[in-house]
């Protein structure tokens, strides 16, 4: 496959998806652990910080990977769509990434209120 040397452009728009995951992931991160830490009785940073739950960043590499080598892409000019298509697929693997932040919350909220013998379904 050919690509365009003029795909380095797109650079920027993928790396601006690539912040935004970032950025959301911990804050979203550090948002819950403050509220189980205030739920807890617990104060300070460290106790924000000991509450963070790993798979809350774990669950966002592979999207974060996806981009990394959307941008990686670019950035050799390997890319021969335009400049619409890169930005759809970023935003889809966006949304996914950001859909997988409030999991555990969600299968919580499910545990409650959906009868165990229908939990599978959902």
């Amino acid at each position: 496959m050919q690509g365009t040397n003029g795909s380095a452009a797109f650079c920027p728009t993928v790396m601006a998806q690539v912040i935004v995951l970032v950025v959301v992931t911990l804050a979203y991160a550090l948002a819950s652990a403050a509220v189980a830490a205030h739920r807890a009785g617990e104060k300070g940073a460290p106790a924000v910080l000991s509450r963070i739950r790993p798979t809350t960043l774990l669950w966002e590499l592979p999207f974060l990977g996806a981009l990394a080598f959307l941008w990686a892409w670019c950035a050799r000019g390997l890319y021969s769509g335009g400049i619409a298509s890169l930005r759809t697929n970023t935003l889809v693997i966006l949304a996914a990434g950001l859909v997988c932040l409030p999991r555990l919350h969600l299968s919580a909220l499910l545990a409650r209120r959906v009868p165990a013998h229908r939990q599978a379904a959902c």
